[in-house]
């Protein structure tokens, strides 16, 4: 028997053959081959591109976007190339869609060649380069073959070998991977992985009921889609395994179901959209300047990554909110053909098809007033004065870690992320690859982000780079967020070790937003810790652009915008400069520019402190402003920095005092030459008078649990 006579025979047993219409198939001198042409000329259910719509599809695309009207074959061209043994490697077909697309913008029958080669020069199984998520790269082989079926390269044994692959492959995504995995590996409920490995279930359980196992397909990938969307998310739409990045792969997999299920009346939670839309405003309300979520865990960012995102729910949804998003995010990509504003975006397309087309191109946005914001639950902020791209945005991650579910995120509670004047100053660039290297080892440690160490230790201890040894759950002490200002406070215990070493980090952020007749908003961090012995701490700062140390303090720069980063000057507090082994593989085994991620530390030996640091954006020619520590008096006693903090900032033609009293009651403030009420108080002078005055009470702000 052949390779191809086997495939034949394989294919076939995978059929349910009881079906009354494939009487005629069954009886055929090939099966086999009669099979694949019922496949390709029968009614099938909807996809997501209608292939049925091929005409008027190719109009659309040709209408609306440069990059169909001068399609980059780069892609489909290098898979059509590739040895045998480099298909095989890890997720090597990851583009396999682009033979297909590059089918139906050129017409050169040698991509549908192509497309068969990789099936014919394979055993069956002999191409699953997914390993736990072979069910994604089904999704993928299947996207591909939807848009090539009127492709003459496929030939009838090619669509045989194509299809004996995809069953398989399906089957395997169940039977070998998604229905053995085991709660000790996965955690409680499985984080992501049940979703991403039945990625092909739910596409074959549909478009091919003739296939014996397709009722059941369909039926245990709605149970898994539903359980996922049902059990893995928060009240606030962010998902438990707290990586925003890998929350954007599972939503785009979760509206592509949706879709699949609603052009094809299939039943599924009536909730299911309400569901997916909530997690998708939970990243699109964290949005950066440059329209991506913040980089927090194994993340790493690319700009307008949320393009496709919003862009995709609104086709799916009709959501004004979302569009407007999709809108915003487009613009800040880089390196994208010419697009029309207002039509769906060209990324998006291969993911809803004409019908999402039309119906995104028809929604009016609406601004969804993007403030700042406290996802509380899953446990970020964000610290924002305006949706333009050169707002002033602090991103704080406060999200648990340790355990199992948390797998994707890093020891960096408290974390900070931050953009000015159209610049990303601070932030991570991402983790290098999955492994035991020098920079993986590092790209976890809470050093390796910009918090707060004791000691030099972690928040929790790193077992591997999937487990901790302990189990930390932040808490959002405080928020308030109001036109004229934001305060995040948050602790942790990550640092408290009863009877040995104890110590407890809190971290509280003003953020004095700009406003009318003062000058462009900035941030105090105050790292409040109280310990049963010394420590030495250290306030790392991670530059993701140039960076020097300047005076006490760190200016980062790139072009005229500019970020000081300033401790109060009469505190003895200065910055240093940070070169450590780790951090020197991370930088190479990231291929970065070391100029172009320098990392600072403030540093301090004490038992209990407060660190100031001032964050202030600057204009072109301003100078940095001066700051000092103001001694404090509460209820008439003087009071130690790490219960009663204060600071004066002044600027050309303004100066700005604050206040925060670390105690848990409302109490008299005295601080410089003011005198206020409970336990913060703000004030601002400017040449003409008082701009603002704020007291808050016990009684402000929310809670983020």
């Amino acid at each position: 028997m052949t390779a191809s006579e086997g495939k034949a025979r394989h294919l076939c047993e995978q059929v349910d053959w009881t079906r009354p219409e494939l009487a005629a198939v069954k009886t055929a001198a090939n099966p086999a081959a009669a099979l694949v042409q019922w496949f390709s000329t029968s009614a099938r259910p909807r996809h997501l591109v209608e292939s049925e719509k091929k005409t008027a599809i190719c109009a659309y695309l040709a209408e609306h976007y440069e990059a169909w009207r001068a399609f980059d074959c780069g892609k489909p061209n290098a898979l059509a190339a590739m040895s045998l043994d480099d298909m095989k490697k890890p997720r090597a077909m990851s583009a396999i869609p682009s033979l297909g697309q590059a089918w139906w913008a050129t017409g050169d029958e040698r991509h549908g060649a192509a497309f068969e080669h990789f099936f014919h020069a394979t055993p069956t199984g002999g191409i699953f380069n997914w390993d736990n998520f072979n069910g994604c790269q089904g999704m993928l082989d299947l996207q591909a073959y939807m848009l090539l079926q009127d492709c003459p390269a496929l030939t009838a044994d090619g669509r045989i070998a194509f299809f004996d692959h995809l069953i398989t492959i399906t089957e395997n995504a169940w039977d070998t991977h998604t229905s053995r995995w085991h709660h000790l590996m996965l955690g409680p409920e499985g984080h992501n992985w049940y979703l991403h490995g039945i990625g092909c279930l739910p596409f074959v359980g549909l478009l091919f009921p003739e296939f014996r196992r397709s009722a059941f397909f369909i039926k245990t990938a709605v149970g898994v889609m539903e359980e996922h969307l049902r059990g893995h998310y928060k009240d606030d739409g962010g998902a438990r395994e707290t990586s925003l990045g890998y929350q954007i792969g599972s939503l785009h997999h979760m509206w592509m179901f949706y879709l699949m299920t609603r052009r094809n009346g299939y039943p599924i939670a009536p909730w299911f959209a309400g569901k997916c839309l909530r997690a998708t405003m939970h990243l699109l309300r964290l949005m950066t300047p440059n329209g991506r979520p913040p980089s927090f865990g194994d993340n790493g960012f690319v700009n307008g990554w949320l393009t496709d995102t919003a862009a995709i729910a609104a086709a799916a949804t009709g959501d004004r909110e979302c569009k407007w998003y999709a809108e915003r995010c487009r613009t800040t990509r880089n390196a994208v053909p010419a697009e029309q504003p207002g039509a769906l975006p060209y990324s998006a397309f291969w993911s809803v098809g004409l019908e999402g087309a039309l119906a995104y191109e028809a929604i009016r946005p609406q601004n969804p007033n993007h403030v700042s914001v406290l996802m509380g639950p899953s446990g970020y902020a964000a610290l924002r004065d305006g949706d333009a791209a050169h707002s002033a945005y602090m991103a704080v991650a406060a999200a648990d870690r340790g355990s199992i579910i948390t797998s994707h995120g890093h020891t960096d509670i408290f974390s900070l992320e931050i953009h000015a004047g159209g610049v990303c100053f601070v932030a991570e660039p991402g983790c290098v690859s999955y492994g035991t290297s020098d920079g993986r080892n590092y790209d976890q440690k809470t050093e390796a982000h910009s918090t707060l160490t004791v000691d030099g230790k972690d928040q929790l201890p790193i077992q591997n780079e999937w487990r901790w040894a302990e189990r930390v759950s932040p808490c959002v002490r405080r928020w308030i967020s109001e036109p004229t200002h934001d305060f995040f406070h948050g602790v942790h215990e990550g640092y408290y070790h009863h009877l040995a070493d104890e110590a407890i980090h809190a971290r509280k952020i003003f953020f004095a937003k700009a406003i009318p007749g003062a000058r462009n908003g900035y941030w105090i961090v105050m790292d409040r810790l109280v310990a049963n012995k010394e420590h030495d701490y250290a306030a790392f700062f991670h530059g993701i652009t140039n960076g020097r140390l300047d005076g006490a303090g760190i200016l980062l720069e790139k072009g005229v915008a500019r970020l000081a980063i300033l401790p109060p000057a009469n505190t003895g507090l200065r910055a240093e400069a940070v070169d450590t082994p780790g951090l020197r593989a991370f930088i190479a085994e990231k291929k970065l520019v070391p100029a172009e991620y320098p990392c600072f530390a403030f540093r301090r030996r004490a038992q209990d402190t407060c660190i100031v640091t001032v964050i202030v954006p600057l204009g072109a020619g301003e100078t940095a402003p001066t700051v000092e520590e103001l001694p404090v008096r509460v209820n008439g006693v003087d009071m130690p920095v790490s219960e009663a903090s204060a600071v004066r900032i002044a600027f050309a033609g303004q100066t700005d005092w604050l206040c925060v009293s670390h105690k848990d009651w409302d109490a008299e403030l005295e601080f410089g030459p003011h005198r206020m009420w409970g336990l913060m108080g703000f004030r601002r002078e400017v040449r003409d008078g008082v701009t603002v005055s704020i007291e808050h009470t016990m009684a402000d702000g929310t809670c983020g649990r």
